[in-house]
């Protein structure tokens, strides 16, 4: 029998199949090296993180209402310019549950105030380019004294991130360091 015939069909055959596993691969990368938009996670961590830093056992510190307060130092958060680069904006708030008033002369304010404009579009439209933002007003009741009456104020936030993600890489996935890669 002629075998001529059989080896050029292994060869397409492999052929064929080294294709199939190239077109795999190829979709399995496309598919995991998507951005990730972590703007909505992002805003509630900082919340939470700022609500941990400011509020202990669902008292207000007391440095929080000083004049000199400075939020970003308090709260080991990045600086005024680091926050303009990354696109985000945090506003802190206390308000007093009976006069309605603040606590603080001015809301404390960290990061880029351009985005204070976009909450009101990002209502009507939650695409990719617009910032996430995170409103919680009247939500959270905090005690504070003042003088040695104990009072309730609620612990209002406004925090925008416009940091859409990265893509993610499958080393960085599969908790493979590129240093790792390499030995």
């Amino acid at each position: 029998m002629d075998k001529k015939g059989e080896k050029l069909m292994v060869f397409w055959w492999f052929l064929a199949c080294m294709i199939v596993f190239l077109v795999l691969i190829l979709t399995t990368i496309n598919f995991f090296a998507k951005p990730i938009d972590t703007r909505e996670i992002q805003t509630q961590i900082t919340f939470s993180n700022l609500y941990s830093c400011l509020v202990k056992d669902s008292y207000l510190i007391p440095e929080v209402v000083q004049k000199d307060f400075d939020l970003t130092e308090y709260c080991n958060l990045r600086s005024s310019e680091s926050m303009q680069d990354l696109q985000f904006f945090i506003q802190v708030d206390f308000i007093d549950q009976e006069s309605k008033n603040s606590l603080l002369d001015n809301p404390l304010k960290v990061g880029d105030g351009s985005l204070l404009n976009d909450c009101d579009l990002i209502s009507k439209d939650k695409g990719k380019y617009f910032p996430f933002c995170t409103r919680n007003e009247g939500i959270f009741p905090i005690y504070y004294y003042a003088g040695q009456e104990r009072k309730v104020a609620f612990f209002n936030s406004l925090i925008f991130s416009q940091y859409y993600g990265e893509r993610v890489s499958l080393l960085k996935s599969t908790g493979l360091s590129s240093e790792e890669k390499d030995e």
